[in-house]
């Protein structure tokens, strides 16, 4: 990184201090977050409507043929079946009037908008603020690139790096192998960890990311059924095909992920850890705080195995349950999708399959009615430990004629669901929302006292395994970082939530 900034960047002080908080407005484009008020003013109430309809017969046909299908709505149109459309219509009108999360955050501590530089000026700035460091303080950036600039700035500052362990708050296994045109591994947040592996980091622990996420991670192998039957990548191309779907883009869909990220994790497994046992396949955090500590005690004594004495914190803004906290300003953001469905229309979808709504709900009405019989006949085989040869005969047709059914409706869906990550079917200015992504955010995710137990939690440990929580740097030190802020901020309720974890992160107490 350059020792001094490539341009003029203006007075000091607008590279935001104040007492707890040090802004550091990295520039990163890689996924914008686009809430903004222009494309606000374009929602459509009614289409909507019409789309949250569409939608919730969507999860009814994925319901009546299996819990992980019925999944595959719940994680990727969330939180549309799950919200009051009525609701979703208030929340734009005013979304429409909030303001940017700079604003919202500048406002708070009263000091100037920060002013936007580039990657390779953040280790500068950053070094420069830790050379006068007098109580604790932590980094915020509008990107989790700024884990990145801050250690190469401790190690210019004499701190090892293998001494340092980061426990990170993320719902992403951000470790993707993505390189650029030149073929190189261009830092991204989406690559992040691995940079910070390569600069020789001491160990990485991720919290926030679901169990059977994990174990794809692990193993390479991925859950396709409730019943905890697993399949490697090519088992479940396999599977989908015998189901009649063969389309090229599921199927890589399905796979590269997990293979990429499995391959990662065997290179890194060393320093690379996972605390899990509280994030379960289609359930939210356990109701068991307890459990959660016991993870983190685990993972804090794991880092101390590696040699590690310094315990940074990395929180993700979409480690958290932003619907529910009603947080907005994040790059990863399920406000995102509900805008997406005002603004494009579904029912052309559904036209270029030669279908309309009503075939849609008599498909879902077959499905589920199916699915009763065949659940029917499973309990007398239970209770009765087989069936009759007519009974076998009958679930066996009725496994079938589901299976036909599904695999007749399944590409429709697919292309429904799909259009909740992009927007495949505008109206109005087409010229300018085609290819306009949105960004996915899965259900769930920490609440913010969750968080604040974890910081305790994390704190309690260092403390028990005679860790340093934070770096200490001159008369203060750095806990750690808050990223992922950008966008239109309802009600000033992101600024909030990032001066609450800031206080945890900084504060004395345990």
């Amino acid at each position: 990184m350059v020792e001094n900034p490539t341009r003029v960047i203006g007075p000091e002080q607008l590279l935001k201090s104040c007492p707890e908080i040090f802004i550091v407005p990295i520039e990163d484009r890689s996924f914008p977050n686009w809430l903004f008020p222009y494309f606000l003013s374009l929602f459509n109430p009614v289409l909507y409507k019409q789309n949250d309809e569409i939608l919730r017969v969507v999860r009814q046909i994925h319901r009546a043929f299996s819990l992980p299908f019925e999944y595959s709505i719940t994680s990727t149109a969330y939180p549309v079946t799950s919200v009051n459309p009525n609701k979703v219509i208030q929340i734009m009108e005013e979304l429409s009037s909030a303001q940017p999360i700079g604003k919202t955050i500048t406002d708070r501590v009263d000091q100037p908008m920060a002013v936007p530089i580039q990657l390779e000026e953040a280790t500068y700035y950053i070094g420069k603020r830790l050379s006068n460091l007098s109580q604790a303080i932590c980094l915020v950036s509008p990107t989790h690139l700024i884990d990145l600039p801050l250690i190469q700035s401790l190690k210019e500052h004499g701190v090892r790096p293998e001494e340092v362990g980061i426990i990170v708050l993320d719902q992403h296994f951000d470790a993707q192998t993505n390189l650029d045109n030149n073929g190189k591994l261009t830092p991204a947040k989406t690559n992040f960890l691995l940079h910070l592996l390569d600069i020789g980091i001491g160990g990485i622990s991720l919290f926030g990311i679901k169990d059977d996420h994990i174990k794809r991670f692990r193993t390479g192998v991925m859950n396709t059924n409730p019943n905890g039957a697993k399949h490697s990548g090519d088992d479940l191309v396999k599977l989908l095909k015998e189901k009649g779907i063969d389309d090229d883009s599921i199927l890589i869909t399905v796979t590269k992920g997990t293979d990429e990220l499995h391959k990662v994790y065997k290179k890194y497994n060393d320093r690379v850890f996972f605390g899990d046992g509280y994030f379960v396949f289609r359930r939210r955090i356990i109701n068991n705080p307890g459990k959660l500590i016991n993870a983190v005690k685990e993972q804090v004594s794991l880092l101390k195995s590696k040699g590690i004495k310094y315990v940074l914190m990395s929180v993700d803004m979409d480690s958290l349950n932003l619907f529910k906290e009603q947080i907005t300003a994040v790059s990863y953001n399920p406000y995102t999708i509900l805008l997406s469905l005002g603004l494009q229309d579904l029912n052309i979808a559904l036209q270029m399959h030669n279908v309309d709504i009503n075939w849609l709900k008599q498909q879902a009405k077959t499905l589920t009615s199916l699915r009763k019989e065949i659940y029917a006949l499973e309990t007398i085989k239970s209770r009765k430990g087989a069936l009759s040869p007519k009974e076998s005969h009958m679930s066996e047709h009725k496994k079938k004629e589901l299976l036909d059914l599904f695999s007749q409706t399944y590409p429709i869906t697919y292309d429904l669901l799909n259009s909740t990550s992009r927007i495949d079917f505008p109206t109005g200015r087409a010229a300018e929302l085609i290819g306009l992504p949105t960004i996915q955010c899965e259900e769930d995710g920490f609440s913010l006292k969750e968080i604040e137990l974890i910081i305790r939690a994390v704190k309690g440990a260092c403390h028990d395994n005679h860790l340093e929580f934070g770096v200490p740097m001159g008369q203060g030190k750095i806990s750690g970082t808050i990223s992922e802020l950008e966008g239109i901020d309802l009600h000033g309720n992101t600024a909030d939530a990032v001066l609450r974890i800031s206080q945890a992160l900084n504060s004395d107490s345990l």
